[in-house]
């Protein structure tokens, strides 16, 4: 079983592949933005595109998309909060860890969620301080969640 790659713990079969596979949609804000963490992992960049807002779509490509991740090893994802605003409108704050040029990095964004057109979409997000390029301890907890020690788990997978 491949446990998902959004690090919700569940298997990959029955968490986002039917989202990126479209088969399903996303129910709410936090699992459209478990499955775009997902889709970016597997360079699934028409889901991506296909999961901006209207507004935000039209300004972007999957070239782009494709350009701006070329060099990016996703590794984890941490959801600190979700927060539902009313029936069109959500917040997710999360923490996604990559690594880029032997470099890693956090990205702690609060993004904004909403419901258009029947469908959840991505609009916006807000980067907060702590984003950056972050020196993580061999022996800190591997920030893929699985429970191993950096160096025994993620380090060494991306070198």
């Amino acid at each position: 079983m491949q446990t998902c790659y959004c690090c919700s713990g569940r298997p990959f079969d029955t968490c986002c592949k039917p989202l990126l596979n479209g088969v399903e949609h996303a129910i709410n804000a936090e699992q459209l933005m478990r499955s775009r963490y997902s889709a970016y992992k597997l360079s699934k960049f028409d889901y991506i595109l296909d999961t901006y807002g209207e507004a935000q779509k039209s300004q972007l490509s999957i070239e782009q998309l494709r350009d701006s991740a070329q060099d990016t090893i996703w590794i984890g994802l941490d959801v600190v909060g979700f927060k539902p605003v009313s029936e069109s409108q959500a917040y997710v704050e999360f923490k996604a860890f990559y690594k880029d040029n032997n470099q890693f990095f956090q990205m702690h964004e609060i993004s904004e969620f909403e419901y258009q057109q029947g469908f959840w979409k991505y609009t916006t997000g807000q980067m907060q301080e702590d984003s950056g390029k972050i020196k993580l301890s061999r022996n800190a907890p591997c920030p893929c969640q699985s429970g191993k020690k950096f160096k025994q788990c993620c380090l060494s997978a991306v070198g």
